[in-house]
């Protein structure tokens, strides 16, 4: 089988980071990937979304089409989010087959990109090397078992000020502690890496994230609504136990009887911050459950999150996606009842 993968994988970035990880395990199980050519393709995956041109020549030659979906700007995101989504939003109604990567993931393409109809599709989590990102290796000397580790690209004030806020109550229970912040902070956001016991650390190459988080008591994240994180699945990959709220996907990454504190909002329309006090009293007695907890962690990795499975359960979606072929009419149907529903407007409210 021959997959037209049209996605230059050229950053660091989320999808480009999954789409060599997929090409990579498609060539091991025997599928190759072509980014360039679609002739001669057996089937096409669009991650996230695709130039339309794209799509025309794909319906045009008439190679299946599955796209890859995670989530979707809402009115919280930005007050463009219908022009934000345009690509994606054409994608979906003219794809063949859809993956998400999470349950919320189709929840929230349902909700504001409309109805899957009767397509194939699948749920499918991300997957991670889980060799590399392991609990057993070199650790970061920076961190002990005490501490606390956090990773991402911090962009809005409810991903970064509650775990500030909740080192204060950690502090006051375990002095020493201390929590360490890696990734790109947002300019205004730099004020709140003056906390005490708080320590920016800088970006952190992915290649040296399990030296950190092998080193770390727990992994603390405040993303709201995240689609299927990265950040998460290798902590818990390290042996790092994850602490966040009950929002997005996290529990179908943590579990439902994980350390998740409830979030006030849903988040779709505005963002909110979680309450510190609740993140604090759940990473305190994380903190406590020691070796239990990072084995757990680890445990629940290799159960969902093996990149090996990932990639064959998308070799065999994408086969059976093949093996139906290619129609337009469901694809132009879906777009013409969207239009006439909606008003012309790319969404459903």
């Amino acid at each position: 089988m021959r997959v037209y993968v049209p996605f230059r994988a050229v950053d660091m970035g989320g999808p480009s980071v999954f789409v060599r990880k997929l090409a990579e395990g498609l060539g091991r199980l025997g599928v190759a990937v072509d980014f360039e050519r679609a002739r001669g393709a057996d089937v096409a995956l669009l991650v996230i979304g695709a130039d339309p041109q794209v799509l025309l020549e794909l319906k045009a030659r008439r190679i299946p089409t599955a796209v890859r979906l995670d989530g979707t700007a809402t009115p919280a995101t930005t007050p463009r989010w219908r022009r934000y989504n345009l690509r994606a939003f054409v994608a979906y109604h003219l794809a063949d087959a859809v993956v998400f990567q999470s349950r919320y993931s189709r929840f929230m393409v349902e909700r504001f990109l409309g109805h899957l109809g009767d397509r194939p599709h699948a749920t499918i989590l991300n997957g991670v090397d889980l060799d590399r990102f392991h609990p057993d290796g070199p650790r970061s000397d920076a961190l002990t078992r005490g501490d606390l580790f956090a990773a991402a690209v911090f962009r809005h004030e409810h991903q970064l000020r509650p775990l500030v806020q909740a080192m204060g109550r950690i502090r006051a229970a375990r002095p020493a502690a201390t929590l360490a912040v890696a990734g790109k902070v947002a300019e205004p956001l730099r004020p709140l890496l003056d906390a005490p016991g708080v320590r920016y650390v800088g970006p952190v190459r992915n290649d040296d994230l399990p030296a950190w988080e092998r080193a770390a008591g727990a992994f603390l994240f405040a993303g709201l609504n995240p689609p299927c994180p990265n950040a998460v699945i290798e902590a818990l990959a390290c042996g790092c136990p994850v602490v966040g709220y009950r929002t997005g996907a996290m529990e179908e990454l943590v579990g439902e009887d994980g350390p998740l504190a409830p979030h006030p909002d849903d988040g779709l329309t505005r963002f909110v911050s979680g309450d510190p006090d609740a993140l604090a009293e759940l990473a305190l007695r994380t903190l406590g459950r020691g070796d239990e907890a990072r084995d757990a962690a680890r445990a629940r990795a290799e159960r969902l999150f093996s990149l090996d499975e990932m990639c064959r359960r998308y070799a065999d979606f994408l086969a059976e996606v093949a093996r139906r072929g290619s129609s337009i009419v469901p694809g132009l149907a879906g777009l013409l009842r969207i239009h006439r529903d909606t008003g012309g407007r790319t969404a459903r409210r």
